[in-house]
């Protein structure tokens, strides 16, 4: 017997009576506030066997944990305030990818790739929920210019502190 098959098929069961319970009025079930638990819940999961069995699991699960989490939450504030929220709310997708990278370099073995692409995409997303907040149009050349200095900036720091 597999545990992985009664554990999947209890969760399912589970589920199932759940949804029909709320379908049927027997219990009020509001799916907007449940269905972002699809992704919340793996995330958590995700984490968890990090931390518990770090051994058996690379620390690149940490990678997915961080978008679900983040995707998660954010769809559960759409729910809350509407989905209209998604039109200046996009940026929090790159961010939970940034999330994800950044946690793997801080609590794995500390690659540098993980680092740049997760300094990347952070500096990426809060620059346009800034530039959004703000109301400044991001399809204009304010925007790709300020990514080109940011990026000659890098590189100009990169080689500075090889001399030093």
């Amino acid at each position: 017997m597999k545990k992985s098959m009664v554990l999947t098929g209890i969760t399912l069961l589970l589920v199932g009576l759940i949804s029909l319970l709320g379908a049927t009025d027997v219990i009020p079930l509001d799916m907007g506030l449940i269905w972002p638990l699809s992704l919340l819940l793996p995330g958590l999961f995700f984490q968890i066997i990090f931390w518990v069995k770090r051994d058996r699991f690379g620390e690149e699960i940490l990678i997915p944990s961080g978008i679900l989490i983040v995707y998660a939450l954010f769809f559960y504030v759409a729910e809350a305030r509407g989905y209209t929220i998604l039109a200046t709310g996009w940026p929090v997708f790159p961010l939970g990818v940034a999330l994800g990278f950044l946690q793997t370099y801080l609590f794995g073995s500390r690659k540098p790739v993980y680092l740049l692409i997760g300094q990347t995409l952070l500096i990426f997303s809060v620059l346009a929920v800034l530039f959004n907040s703000l109301g400044i149009d991001l399809d204009g050349i304010l925007f790709p210019v300020i990514l080109i200095f940011l990026g000659i900036s890098a590189v100009i720091q990169a080689f500075w502190k090889d001399r030093s």
